[in-house]
């Protein structure tokens, strides 16, 4: 026999046939469905964050349910907070002989999740695309706010708010034009669709809603496309950002910008690549430092063949160095300046290094870093070295000669060892005796 109850946040007292005495009027909508026949039931008060407990006598003996309501929200009585509920149910059985009798049919119990509000299809697969964390190499041309272009590194976190009804993008960078700090709120709305807000350290008034930069936010489930428009020098900027090639461990992220109603040109492409979170690993500094050695051979050998795919698979994309003459570059411009125009000489049989000798390595591991000492000598023959530009020049009579020692910085991400910094040095000529 099917029997349908109602649960009242109020003390309340109902019989067999169903009828109670209501001391309150807000009702919880749901049905207690069990194969059998109940003699009384209770159920007390509740507050918001409390649990309510009704307590129902089968009509099989020695056999009782006990109905926990966790109440989500106050009941009337408290008008000023009052707010949507929802209830969850959960069915414990008891007997005197530590189960159901033989003659006792099986407790069975529904609840309608489907009257419950559900994200819309759209917010569920967005999620689903992007929550995670995320590595971005940022890579900028040429604009007023970025004059000589650039790049930049950071991360980007993305979640899903209570019940994933809204979605958040924060975003940590290090670009061209400094530090930044940004979070993304989107949501959907039945009536206009995608709505979104988007705040950042940079921007004057903190955030900007996309209704009131006339902005708009699309996704099909396979690229997300953000429009919007801002002001610059008294003009306004038309700024239309895509997400693709969206695969479950990378996307791409581009802004193009450009006068409203003028062509559009792409500022900024970012390359983001999850961050896989896995378990702790026991990393003894003994294995750490054999590790490290087998790195530093092979980008050794790689230096010497002008390998320039291998020498830059070893670097951290936030790589900095400094020069024997003071200098400072990043992992672009050292490989672009520096390493890609001696490599070609390499390979093309113009220049080869004689000697390329790394000696005295001292290692010492803390955790995912570790700092790698050492002396270098280096002599080759075909090109010399341009201090102004920082580059090397084709040159069959320069023979370049060279100690030096270095200080190397290794970090382990996703379990590789990447060189992180470097600094170089040549020791100074002892002091002539007075």
């Amino acid at each position: 026999m099917l029997l349908t109850k109602w649960c009242w946040i109020a003390k309340s007292r109902y019989s067999r046939d169903g009828s109670a005495k209501r001391l309150t009027p807000l009702q919880l909508d749901f049905q207690m469905r069990f194969q059998g026949l109940f003699t009384e039931g209770w159920v007390s008060r509740g507050r918001m964050g409390k649990r309510n407990s009704q307590l129902v006598q089968s009509a099989t003996p020695n056999v009782c349910f006990r109905l926990n309501c966790h109440s989500g929200w106050d009941t009337p009585l408290d008008k000023k907070n009052r707010k949507q509920s929802i209830v969850y149910l959960s069915v414990k059985s008891t007997s005197a002989g530590g189960g159901l009798p033989n003659d006792a049919a099986t407790p069975t119990y529904s609840f309608p999740s489907a009257n419950l509000p559900q994200p819309a299809s759209e917010m569920q697969t967005l999620a689903q695309a992007f929550e995670g964390k995320w590595r971005i190499e940022e890579r900028y041309e040429p604009d007023e706010w970025t004059p000589k272009g650039g790049t930049g590194y950071g991360e980007e976190v993305w979640r899903r708010g209570p019940g994933g009804f809204t979605f958040m993008e924060e975003v940590h960078d290090h670009g061209p034009t400094g530090e930044s700090f940004g979070l993304a709120l989107s949501w959907w709305d039945r009536d206009k669709g995608f709505q979104g807000l988007w705040c950042e350290n940079h921007n004057p008034q903190g955030c900007a809603i996309g209704r009131d930069v006339n902005g708009s936010f699309k996704w099909d489930g396979k690229q997300q496309i953000v429009d919007n428009e801002f002001s610059r020098n008294g003009k306004t900027f038309q700024w239309h950002e895509v997400f693709t090639d969206i695969t479950p461990n990378s996307f791409v992220q581009t802004a193009d910008i450009g006068e409203k109603g003028g062509p559009l040109k792409r500022w900024l492409t970012i390359h983001a690549t999850r961050v896989q979170v896995k378990p702790m690993q026991d990393i003894s500094s003994g294995s750490a430092e054999a590790e490290l050695r087998a790195l530093i051979a092979e980008r050794r050998k790689a230096s010497i063949e002008g390998d320039v795919e291998t020498v830059a698979g070893s670097m951290t994309d936030d790589y900095l160095q400094t020069d024997i003459w003071g200098s400072v570059q990043d992992k672009t411009a050292w490989l672009s300046e520096y390493f890609k125009p001696l490599a070609e000489l390499i390979r093309a049989g113009r220049f080869h290094w004689e000697v390329f000798e790394e000696k005295d390595i001292q290692i010492r591991v803390s955790g995912d870093t570790a700092v790698v000492m050492g002396r270098m000598e280096l002599k080759g023959t075909g090109a010399r070295a341009d201090r102004d530009r920082h580059t090397w020049v084709a040159d069959p009579d320069a023979h370049p000669a060279l100690t030096l020692r270095f200080t190397r910085v290794y970090v382990r991400r996703d379990g590789k060892w990447l060189l992180a910094a470097l600094h170089n040095a040549v020791p100074l000529p002892p002091a002539a005796n007075k």
